[in-house]
């Protein structure tokens, strides 16, 4: 009852943006919103990158890069279980994606892309809440596709749902960084995300994944050792939640961190010092000591000065 009363109207919005549609007429076209925010969000942070990188990338090229930076994650997945993912089964997807492309691809000055950032911090801000939004809706969905699953070796694997659900909702970076897909050479890397640089989109998803698993997962008596354990002591605080309420509360979840790495992104060195050291390097990956900053540019400025007052002195000397 006090989960029910709690989260009644964050559940609701949640649940509008998840399933809100539009109907297309007389096309019968029906187009789900997120879908459309999730497209136009994709190709405007793909747009922007290759606007300030000054990268020239053919239209196929582009195109490619573009579906397998967005929806990549599901068709990783899908592959990973021998499920078709949803975009690839639904005919109105696709189109969806292509038709976005073309409007923010064909547009050569870039002028949309440009007018959109202009919007600054907010514009991040709703980037990271169309993307927290599209990616909590698909790990969930996902995961909940698994436990439906008639196998049941698949629907009891915790390493499934976890490995599963993290590449749905991050697997097209991944693949991004592994084959480099917006630049205009493709090239196979180590993941920059496994190596500590970039890294918070696979940490804040495998967290979120986790979060999603222990709350919606039902108890089950044959589990033994630290799940199992988990498990009960979630139902001992706050019981059994719903799936909705368990996708609602990893929502939240996934916007409270979302929000504090765009903030630590947007303000960067000049950010206020509140938050802990290591809450810190989990967010970010780049250097926030500001004093040891000013004191390496003090050193460098001051060899120079060591250099001038060496010649100085050898020039006396002689």
């Amino acid at each position: 009852m006090l989960l029910n009363f709690f989260l009644y109207l964050p559940s609701l919005i949640f649940q509008s943006i998840r399933l809100a549609s539009i109907n297309i007429y007389p096309l019968n076209w029906n187009i789900k919103f997120l879908s459309i925010l999730h497209a136009i969000n994709g190709a405007y942070i793909y747009r922007k990158n290759s606007i300030n990188e000054n990268v020239k990338i053919p239209f196929i090229q582009g195109f490619v890069s573009y579906i397998l930076m967005s929806l990549g994650g599901t068709l990783s997945a899908g592959i990973l279980i021998g499920i078709a993912p949803g975009w690839i089964i639904n005919d109105n997807v696709l189109p969806l994606y292509f038709l976005i492309y073309c409007i923010f691809f064909l547009d050569k000055e870039g002028c949309i892309t440009k007018f959109i950032s202009k919007g600054g911090i907010a514009i991040e801000f709703i980037s990271a809440f169309i993307n927290v939004t599209s990616r909590t809706s698909t790990l969930c969905g996902n995961i909940n596709m698994i436990r439906d699953y008639k196998d049941p070796y698949i629907t009891n694997s915790i390493v499934c749902l976890l490995i599963c659900g993290t590449l749905s909702g991050c697997g097209g970076g991944i693949l991004d960084h592994t084959f480099s897909l917006s630049k205009r050479e493709w090239k196979y890397n180590t993941p920059s995300c496994l190596k500590g640089e970039n890294s918070f989109s696979l940490k804040s998803t495998i967290a979120a994944t986790l979060h999603y698993i222990i709350l919606s997962n039902p108890l089950n008596e044959d589990m033994v050792g630290l799940f199992g354990f988990i498990i009960k002591c979630r139902q001992f605080f706050i019981g059994n939640p719903t799936r909705i309420q368990a996708m609602t509360m990893t929502w939240i979840f996934f916007i409270i961190i979302y929000f504090i790495y765009t903030y630590i992104n947007s303000v960067k060195y000049s950010m206020p010092q509140f938050l802990p050291p290591p809450i810190v390097k989990f967010f970010g990956t780049y250097n926030l000591d500001i004093k040891s900053s000013a004191n390496t540019k003090n050193i460098k400025e001051s060899i120079p000065e060591e250099k001038e007052n060496k010649i100085d002195n050898e020039k006396k000397n002689e």
